[in-house]
């Protein structure tokens, strides 16, 4: 209540914003999604997309294979009511006509996930609709630990995590040392509330301590 603005990841209030999100969800290069996975894999990927988020596996015929793992992650969590501190964060921000405003455009957030490997992300899915149990176990202890706000835990999770296979460059450290002057710059005018995920804050390279340093 006390800031002037809310700066989040992205600008999430921006419609050319959303829409530049909502193209970079879909393969440039026009690959169908089908083409990563055998008959027999993708027949059963289109029964769990239709089971979990009661949708045809053809209207995902071109989403990136990253943006369909990550609808998976969130839907997979069989929550009765999921609860997205970003929406409630920016409702409130609406609500009292604070600016709100982004550390980056979609495009570094989306180079960012393409450092991941492809094979990577695709054997990931593959767990999931098998029902790889050990996948099941790392997801409740990351939340568990969220959920306890314990960010060493997170960190030491999120970084011996096999699927990101090199990618944790790209996917936190180079964002957060781009964020820093900017949010330097942000607090510098005015009183700043800055929201980003909790990936981000812990380790040598996290937010906390590049701030610190």
């Amino acid at each position: 209540k006390k800031s002037k603005k809310v700066w989040f990841e992205m600008d999430l209030d921006d419609p050319k914003i959303m829409m530049e999100i909502a193209a970079g969800m879909m393969d440039p290069s026009g690959k169908q999604l089908k083409t990563y996975f055998t008959p027999a894999q993708y027949k059963k990927l289109g029964q769990y997309v239709q089971d979990i988020l009661h949708m045809d596996i053809s209207t995902l015929a071109t989403v990136r294979p990253i943006m369909l793992a990550s609808i998976i992650e969130v839907k997979k969590m069989k929550c009765a009511n999921p609860v997205s501190y970003e929406e409630n964060i920016m409702k409130a921000a609406q609500d009292a006509g604070k600016e709100i405003l982004g550390l980056e455009d979609p495009k570094d957030q989306l180079a960012a996930l393409k450092s991941i490997p492809v094979d990577t992300v695709i054997k990931g899915i593959i767990d999931i609709i098998e029902g790889n149990e050990q996948e099941n176990d790392e997801l409740k202890k990351l939340v568990a630990a969220y959920v306890k706000q314990d960010l060493p835990a997170l960190h030491t999770m999120i970084t011996s995590s096999t699927d990101l296979e090199g990618g944790m460059g790209m996917l936190l450290d180079d964002r957060n040392k781009k964020w820093i002057p900017r949010i330097k710059e942000g607090m510098s005018k005015s009183s700043v509330f800055f929201a980003v995920g909790a990936g981000h804050l812990s380790g040598d390279n996290g937010i906390i301590t590049l701030l610190r340093k």
